[in-house]
Parts: C-alpha cells; structure tokens; sequence
C-alpha cells in the first residue's frame, strides 16, 4: 500500500525516479482489484493534476544525442506512436461522453479527454524541443506519423478506418446502443490503453531507468501512465457492469477483431531487429517478458470484468500462438533467426 500511495502523491518532478515495476504497475493492479467508480477516479484525477508545460526538455536534449543510434531508432518510432495514438484518441474520444448512460460515468470521460489532449501536446514538445520537429502541431504530428506504417498499427490508429474510429463513430452514430457503446469501451480502454499502452509505456521505462536519461521526458512518460492506469480501471468498471446484465458478447467481438492486429505491434514478423549482443547491455530487453506482459493485460483485464474462463483460456491460447507464428514468419521474411532464439538457448540473461 505505501507503494501505491507513493504513485498517487507523486509530483511531477518525483515521477522520474520511481521504479516501473515494483511501485507504477503496482498501482495499477490495485485500481486493477480495488475497481473503484467513476467518482473516486475523477477524485483522483482532481488530485494528480500535473502540467505538460512545465518540464523542461534542456537535459534530454543534450543526452538524446549521445544515445546508441539502435537505441534512438527504436525510441523514435515508439515515441512516435505514441503520440499517433494519443492524438488519434484525443480526436475520437468524445463520442463515449454522449452515449454514457448515467452522469457519473460522463462526468469521469470528459477527464479522459483532457487527459489525451494533455499526453499529446507532451508529445508534440518532446518532439519538437528534442528531437527538433519543426511547424506547427499538425505538421509535427504528420511527420511522426512516418514512423508508424505497420498494417497492425493502422488496423487500430488509421483517422480514416481505424478500429478506434469504426467504434467510437458507431456510438456517435447511435448513441443509445449500448452494445456500440460497450464495444468502443472494450476497444479503448482493454486493447489501446490496458494491451498496448500499459505493455509500451512499461517497455520505455524500464529502458531508460536503465540507463538513467532523459528524465524530463521519464517524469512526463510516468504521468501519462498514472493517468491511463485510472482510465483503463473506469473502462473495467463499465464492462463488469456490462456483462452483469448480459452484454459478455460484444466484449468478446471487439477482443476478437482486435487482438491479433495488438499483438503485431509487439511481434511484428516484417521489422528487422537489431541482435540484442550488439547494444548496450542495460538496454537489452528480453521480448518474451513484453510479449508476456501484453498478454496478460488482457487475460487480467477481462478476468477482472468477468467475461468467462473458458474464454479467456481460449485468448491465452490464441495469443500466443500468434505471437509465435510471427516469430516464424519473421525467420521467413528475413532469413535469419529472431532475436529470441539468444535469449531461448541462455545465451542472455535480464540484466
């Protein structure tokens, strides 16, 4: 408990420094047990106010230049999916606000999206003011979207045809079908934010704790997945609720459309990977363990909605078997071995 109090009271200046796994995630599960409702999370959210344009960026600048390029590549194109993601949630969040059914839960979405626009706009300064994008916010979202091309991604984030935006149209579009509304919140809050932010923002982290840099952007980055630990805890809460009454299946729908395209994010079989005995050894990252950790934000998450065992053992199942498969298709496309086989035979070990 001393921990999760640690991360509910930190300022922003004191983020930077707390430990990934054993005090952020932690608190996360315990949103994650405890499921309090939207009142005491907008509570929260009142509490833990934390302002993007009071960081200064002067440090991370100087250190980004120093970084292993392998290192800055991979950290370029997952910062800037990131920021498609935020911005691509901030402009098709509303719709939840208008098809909520009681004014608790629209009260604690409209805290959501200030919470997005605030993550992207930290984005958009990291970039420009680090990795010195120029224009305006647009033209520096538009030039980090160039980092983001895979099909996986584009299945979800696509501003035209984007699973985000099928759903949350749906729900504009007819609002008072709760289904539409249950499938956008198991889109939203279980495949984006609990499988592939939870599962992204904890890789970033861990990286550059490290190795002890960029601390403007850690204190940012740490925030912003304070924030998203009390969005995916409302969207759990609304599921539960939903599957009470009887509405398990379009839960189930979405999960299914989603799934494999989230779990080719982190396994995608058509990116080249660099072989982890070449870089730094506090940078090496063993992908089974992101692999593992994205699955089980999943499994978790629908557990803690109730959706039923049997299905969630088929999800396990299922997931894993994609996962692999990319690991085979990768061998294929590239002619090589994926970098996993090291960590298979022991020839790594977590540092």
């Amino acid at each position: 408990m001393q921990a999760v109090e640690a991360v509910e009271h930190a300022s922003l200046a004191d983020l930077k420094d707390l430990d990934t796994d054993q005090v952020v995630y932690r608190q996360v599960d315990f949103l994650l047990r405890e499921l309090p409702g939207p009142l005491d999370l907008y509570r929260r959210w009142e509490q833990q106010q934390w302002a993007a344009t009071e960081l200064d960026f002067d440090a991370d600048r100087a250190q980004w230049s120093q970084l292993h390029p392998a290192i800055q590549d991979t950290l370029h194109g997952t910062f800037a999916a990131f920021y498609i993601g935020e911005q691509a949630v901030t402009d098709t969040l509303s719709p939840l606000i208008l098809g909520a059914r009681d004014e608790e839960s629209r009260l604690f979405l409209a805290t959501q999206v200030v919470d997005e626009a605030r993550h992207a706009y930290f984005f958009a300064r990291f970039f420009e003011e680090v990795l010195a994008y120029t224009g305006s916010l647009r033209q520096i979202s538009d030039r980090a979207s160039e980092w983001v091309g895979s099909p996986a991604y584009k299945f979800i984030f696509d501003p035209a045809e984007g699973e985000l935006k099928r759903t949350t149209d749906a729900v504009r579009v007819a609002p008072q079908d709760e289904d539409a509304w249950v499938a956008a919140i198991t889109c939203y809050h279980v495949m984006v934010e609990g499988l592939l932010a939870l599962t992204g923002q904890r890789f970033v982290l861990r990286l550059l704790r490290g190795v002890n840099l960029l601390p403007a952007f850690r204190s940012g980055f740490t925030a912003v997945t304070r924030d998203e630990s009390r969005h995916v805890s409302y969207g759990i809460w609304a599921l539960r609720r939903a599957v009470r009454e009887g509405r398990e299946q379009p839960v189930r729908e979405e999960t299914d459309r989603c799934l494999e395209p989230c779990l080719d994010v982190f396994a995608n079989p058509q990116e080249r990977l660099d072989d982890p005995r070449d870089l730094p050894r506090e940078a090496v990252n063993d992908p089974r363990d992101n692999w593992r950790f994205a699955v089980e934000s999943v499994t978790k998450r629908l557990r803690s909605a109730g959706v039923a065992p049997d299905y969630l053992e088929d999800v396990d199942r299922r997931a894993w078997a994609r996962i692999w498969s990319n690991v085979e298709r990768y061998e294929q496309v590239h002619g090589a071995e994926h970098p996993v086989r090291i960590w298979e035979r022991g020839e790594l070990v977590p540092a």
